[in-house]
């Protein structure tokens, strides 16, 4: 029988997880919690509880089945979610993402809206390859509240799809005209000229790309060049 475990799994209310902040040896670097190995990478349970206030933040989830699921009440912010092997981040009621650099790739989704409706807003959300899909919603009804993000497709991967009569919506200008969403977000590329830096050490994240003027983590999809493996922020 198969076993299913979380690297972080939280079951409460009012729990933030995040990377601790610390001056104390300002010469070493200081790495990202990073939640790898598990089923899930983090698994916020708690639509059966009241007043959930549960914030993830400043984490790399990469390594996992599922990098992030969430339920209602939670808000993920300032992470980085990437080379997971199904779907990157998982919303099944309503919560916010923001400030986040989430990556799908492989036939899966970036982000997957089960529930909600959601928030999404200043993040770098990136599908790359055939079949993969930047924001996948189960029903019209779930249409998030997203605007103001950078949300590139490459390698024939799609910028939405409706699971309701399994509507595809290729480029943004087809996810805004279906949802009347994302007015302001853009399509570009959110990688630079040149490689980004990369730590060997498993350093925090040190460098931003812009998402409308919004300092955002960066990161490549796993299926790009080895000098992408590591992320910057």
């Amino acid at each position: 029988m198969a076993t299913y475990t979380a690297a972080w799994e939280i079951l409460t209310n009012c729990v933030t997880l995040t990377t601790a902040r610390s001056t104390k040896y300002p010469a070493v670097a200081q790495r990202w919690l990073r939640a790898t190995g598990g089923w899930w990478g983090v698994n916020v349970r708690t639509n059966s509880l009241p007043n959930h206030d549960v914030r993830v933040s400043r984490c790399e989830v990469t390594g996992c089945n599922d990098g992030v699921v969430i339920d209602s009440g939670v808000t993920l912010e300032n992470c980085l979610v990437y080379s997971n092997s199904n779907n990157a981040v998982t919303v099944s009621g309503v919560s916010t993402l923001s400030n986040c650099t989430v990556c799908g790739a492989g036939g899966k989704r970036a982000v997957y809206l089960e529930g909600g409706p959601a928030t999404l807003r200043n993040n770098v959300i990136w599908a790359d390859g055939s079949g993969t899909v930047a924001i996948y919603v189960d029903s019209a009804t779930l249409a998030p509240a997203s605007d103001y993000n950078c949300i590139y497709t490459s390698n024939s991967a799609l910028v939405g799809t409706l699971f309701t009569g399994n509507v595809p919506y290729a480029t943004l200008g087809d996810w805004r005209a279906a949802f009347n969403t994302d007015q302001h977000s853009m399509a570009a590329d959110p990688g630079s000229s040149a490689p980004p830096a990369i730590s060997t050490s498993g350093a925090a994240p040190a460098a931003t790309t812009t998402v409308r003027g919004r300092p955002t983590p960066w990161i490549a999809p796993r299926s790009t060049p080895a000098w992408a493996t590591r992320a910057t922020r």
